[in-house]
């Protein structure tokens, strides 16, 4: 009689510690959608489809423009570049935004998600558009180590290269929760469920910008979302950038860095070891800005771009 009780004693014990923690993961779990056709119709915007699926983009201005590409950040739709889109088109641009594989309303393909992915994604999208001439690449977060890498394989495409605080990364160190299988996965659904609310992180005055938090809110409600997300951590955060930036201030070209005072996500003293690698660059810090500071200060950030591209 006493093993009986002590079996129900440690079933009620182990149902006690699982059963909420079952319940917490599924309330985690933001994606219940599909992107569908269906989806992609009411959608703002372009699609196009690439070897690796439907990509999300969105292009203005005058056709005979000097082209300026939009590359966003590590986990953002590229709402993000609402503000400077509107002010390159208004300056005669031609601009042109996409969002990377696993974010926004673009596909996510299940692949692995490395510099060499998010190089072939650029690429195939400009050969896609028939677009072979020189664009000009204007990168925030990961999106500028992003445009750094491609602007250094394919220097026959680009003219001139922008980074928005980009960060500087020497390798990531992948802990051992996000190491294993099954608790990689378990361990990111909570991760990505808290995602949208710490990007206010990145604002000095985050109370401003509601709708930049429902737009990110939105894209996670689509299937693959964390599995990109995660994929990206895994095998693009690993890579040290530090080449990057070398080979831009060995080959001399013209390279704008724009940085957030208050950015708390990439500090702005990471500035300084850019500098160093790129010493022809030409460097700009935001006042009450953040880690987003083209969305927080365009009326500050815009003009400094406008007038480097123009020169």
């Amino acid at each position: 009689m006493k093993k009986w009780w002590f079996v129900v004693a440690a079933v009620v014990a182990l149902a006690l510690v699982v059963v909420p923690r079952i319940i917490r993961y599924r309330l985690a779990n933001l994606e219940v959608l599909d992107l569908t056709a269906e989806v992609r119709k009411k959608t703002p915007g372009r699609f196009i489809r690439l070897p690796d699926g439907f990509m999300h983009y969105d292009v203005a201005g005058p056709a005979g423009g000097s082209l300026v590409v939009l590359v966003a950040g590590f986990s953002t739709p590229y709402m993000v570049w609402d503000p400077t889109f509107e002010a390159l088109r208004r300056a005669n641009f031609r601009v042109l935004r996409y969002e990377h594989f696993g974010r926004g309303y673009s596909d996510r393909p299940e692949a692995r998600y490395d510099p060499e992915f998010f190089d072939k994604q650029l690429q195939d999208l400009l050969d896609a558009l028939n677009i072979d001439g020189k664009v000009d690449l204007v990168g925030e977060d990961m999106g500028g180590t992003v445009a750094a890498a491609f602007f250094n394989r394919h220097p026959a495409r680009v003219r001139k290269l922008a980074m928005i605080d980009p960060g500087y990364r020497t390798g990531y160190e992948i802990p051992i929760r996000l190491r294993v299988p099954l608790s990689r996965q378990y361990n990111m659904m909570f991760r990505a469920a808290d995602m949208a609310e710490s990007q206010m992180n990145d604002f000095v005055h985050p109370e401003r910008f509601q709708p930049y938090l429902d737009a990110y809110r939105e894209q996670m409600r689509y299937h693959g979302f964390r599995r990109a997300i995660l994929s990206t951590m895994l095998n693009y955060w690993i890579e040290d950038s530090t080449a990057e930036y070398r080979q831009l201030g060995r080959n001399g070209k013209q390279v704008l860095l724009i940085w957030g005072a208050a950015d708390q996500s990439s500090r702005v003293e990471l500035s300084t070891k850019v500098r160093e690698e790129i010493p022809q660059v030409e460097f700009h810090v935001i006042k009450d800005a953040g880690h987003r500071a083209a969305y927080e200060q365009p009326e500050v950030v815009n003009p400094i771009l406008i007038e480097f591209l123009k020169k």
